[in-house]
């Protein structure tokens, strides 16, 4: 016999044990199953061979859940071909089966006992759980311009296999709509429909939300535009610095660069708006407006005035308007002290 747990091969002769080692009969083989025999040569004379099964060659599994009306399979290991028999038998298709589908109306425990190749009796025991399928979706994330997608769980009262189908009338399902854990893409309701065996059904809705917190806002090197600064750089700022997409317009300004950008120039007053956008939920756009005056400034150079021995110098009073306006004097022929 070879016990995997511990790798322990043991020889009996006549049930009396003969030989044994600690050897990993597994790593003879590639594959993960390991097929074991025997064979032997008695020269002449005669001999009974026999394996004796452990205790545990029922392998009947883990203990599973149904709801009222379902039925599940209860599989055992064993001859197919030995005589089994299972109790209480009233719930099973077949209490002689090694394969018998149980329907349950209330929590039970089963029992199969098998004649082994040595003549003895095995047993071994299986809980079948009724129960009312009952499905429950986790804490949803919460969605915002740096997560856009999130992960959705809901888990059963089941032990066994469950099918999953998610819905949404305003959310977006992005993948895995038939698991329980689908991704979602968009604030919304989800609703879940967990279902066993086609014959036991629940539901479950959670509301996923999402904070957008985006703006951008408008850094004007001036607000005028004027025979001092014709040309203005408006440069846009958004919450986020990386793959923003701009778009500047405007109705009645003028704007000289490129409108896909983050910074425009602007050659004239108007008002100028940029729209910003991350993806479809993360958008803002904002607007300012720009002053234009290029009005010609009126210059008086003061009157007449005559240079003579007596007064061999003179100052000129020169204003001009708008009283911000910059005066430069120039002659010709004369002297400018």
């Amino acid at each position: 016999s070879w016990d995997p747990a511990f790798d322990a091969l043991k020889v009996e002769f006549d049930c009396e044990p003969r030989i044994s080692a600690l050897f990993d009969v597994q790593s003879l083989f590639t594959d993960s199953l390991v097929y074991w025999g025997f064979t032997g040569a008695t020269g002449g004379a005669w001999n009974n061979q026999t394996v004796c099964l452990d205790e545990y060659i029922l392998s009947v599994g883990p203990a599973v859940t149904i709801c009222n009306g379902a039925s599940t399979q209860l599989v055992v290991g064993g001859d197919p071909q030995g005589a089994f028999s299972w109790s209480p038998g009233e719930s099973l298709d077949d209490p002689t089966s090694a394969t018998p589908f149980a329907s349950p109306s209330e929590t039970t425990t089963y029992t199969v006992s098998f004649a082994d190749l040595c003549g003895e009796q095995q047993m071994d025991t299986v809980t079948v759980a009724v129960d009312d399928l009952e499905v429950f979706i986790e804490s949803p994330p919460q969605l915002d311009c740096s997560s856009l997608g999130g992960e959705l769980s809901a888990t059963t009262n089941f032990l066994n296999d469950i099918g999953y189908s998610w819905t949404s009338l305003d959310g977006q399902i992005l993948s895995g709509a038939n698991s329980s854990s689908p991704e979602v893409g968009a604030p919304g309701t989800y609703v879940v429909t967990a279902d066993f065996d086609d014959v036991c059904f629940a539901m479950d809705s959670v509301v996923v939300e999402g904070n957008y917190d985006f703006e951008v806002e408008i850094d004007a090197a001036g607000t005028v535009v004027n025979c001092d600064s014709p040309i203005l750089d408006l440069d846009a700022d958004a919450s986020f610095q990386f793959n923003v997409d701009y778009t500047w317009t405007t109705v009645d300004g003028t704007i000289d660069t490129s409108t896909d950008d983050d910074q425009i120039e602007v050659s004239s007053g108007g008002t100028y708006t940029v729209s910003a956008s991350l993806n479809e939920f993360c958008t803002d756009e904002a607007s300012v407006t720009i002053q234009e005056n290029f009005d010609v400034a009126e210059i008086d150079a003061g009157p007449d005035q005559i240079l003579n021995c007596y007064d061999p110098s003179i100052q000129l009073d020169g204003s001009a308007m708008p009283d911000d306006g910059i005066i430069f004097w120039s002659t010709s022929g004369g002297n400018i002290v």
